[in-house]
């Protein structure tokens, strides 16, 4: 009997859970808090229980045996509070010799003394699968009018889009892409970013006593922290490239619950509001590159400070180069700076695109190829 909930709105990752389950055991779904991996689960299980309800974790202790339902595929969520879990599910996978048996959930990484309670890692019976909060389209904010793969495959589109606010903008940014508060009124969006952020503090930076030092490991134990990694493939000067990767909070709605940030004031601050909107893109971006089985990544170089914001890695190996601006008056700068990124390049990108805000027109430049695109007309495939 399905679980799936009466008003669950489809998510990219179902398509994925859907593809990972004919071919493993077991899958194991890792995210933030909130982000809606409890609702995407039940979508696809038949039955259900939760590590961290109290009488749960009694008939665990009693017998591990007596959590493990028929009705499979079976969601357990938040395995990490007992590990052993993990093994169980393991060798019941190894007994059972069938695909699609469980799905396990978790919100936080295991801390050292809790990873040594698990014994195997689970490799050919169970397969990880990262979750973030909503893309823009799957809220329903981007109208999906052009995708990554259109221009992958150099599909021609010259078209009027609708051209969004400052202040609808601002407030997708301040709201976030959490399930929870699609249906929140605008002017109290901030609020669940708030309490997110207080929660994650009182419980777990303050109740550990953490120095400041040790806050970023906290986030990421939380997967609070989104890395992007450098991209040096095909670089004529693969040396200079830098390194380190890119950092954003899961959710830029989370920045702005640092900063006491509403829409009014970002819409004040176009400096920040640039540096969150490029936030929310590659937020989106790295949702829709896991969707599609590829990648994200940034570009420096640390001679020259060209900068491209995001790379596109494709499964197959193709890449795509993407600059991300808030407003149309930065387009030509973008345009000319793909070009020059281009030109240095042992292999040329599959497409080059200016992901951009303020923008009523989806087209594609004759002269260089590059496309323009709304970031609220964008999807996937």
């Amino acid at each position: 009997m399905s679980l799936k909930p009466k008003y669950y709105l489809p998510r990219l990752i179902d398509n994925n859970i859907s593809d990972l389950m004919d071919v493993a055991g077991a899958i194991s779904i890792e995210g933030p808090k909130w982000c809606g991996k409890t609702y995407t689960s039940l979508a696809c299980a038949n039955s259900a229980v939760n590590i961290d309800d109290r009488e749960t974790r009694e008939r665990l202790e009693l017998n591990s045996d007596l959590i493990l339902n028929d009705e499979k595929p079976e969601l357990i969520g938040e395995w990490t509070i007992e590990p052993e879990v993990w093994d169980k599910v393991r060798r019941k996978c190894d007994e059972l010799q069938t695909k699609g048996n469980y799905i396990l959930t978790s919100s936080r990484q295991l801390n050292k003394e809790k990873y040594e309670r698990v014994f195997h890692s689970g490799a050919g019976r169970i397969v990880k699968l990262k979750m973030s909060t909503m893309s823009l389209y799957e809220t329903g904010d981007s109208t999906g009018e052009i995708s990554i793969m259109d221009m992958y495959n150099g599909k021609e589109k010259n078209i009027a889009a609708k051209k969004p606010t400052l202040e609808e903008l601002a407030s997708f940014i301040v709201r976030g892409g959490w399930p929870a508060n699609l249906n929140v009124p605008k002017e109290k969006t901030g609020i669940l970013p708030k309490e997110y952020i207080n929660e994650i503090v009182d419980k777990d930076f303050y109740d550990n006593k953490r120095k400041i030092e040790d806050y970023h490991d906290e986030l990421d134990k939380n997967y609070l922290i989104n890395e992007i990694p450098s991209y040096i493939r095909y670089y004529y000067s693969p040396e200079r490239v830098g390194k380190n990767p890119k950092r954003h909070l899961v959710d830029p709605s989370l920045a702005c619950a640092l900063m006491n940030l509403n829409t009014e004031k970002l819409v004040k601050d176009l400096r920040t509001f640039g540096l969150l909107f490029e936030a929310l893109v590659e937020h989106d971006l790295d949702i829709y590159m896991t969707y599609l089985g590829g990648k994200l990544y940034h570009f420096r170089d640390n001679v020259t400070g060209q900068e491209v914001d995001a790379i596109l890695e494709f499964e197959e190996g193709e890449y795509a180069a993407v600059e991300i601006k808030l407003g149309f008056n930065q387009f030509e700068e973008a345009k000319n700076n793909l070009v020059d990124f281009a030109s240095k390049m042992k292999k040329k990108p599959k497409f080059m695109c200016v992901i951009a805000g303020y923008n009523d027109v989806i087209a594609r430049d004759k002269e260089t190829g590059v496309y323009v695109v709304p970031i609220t007309a964008l999807k996937a495939e």
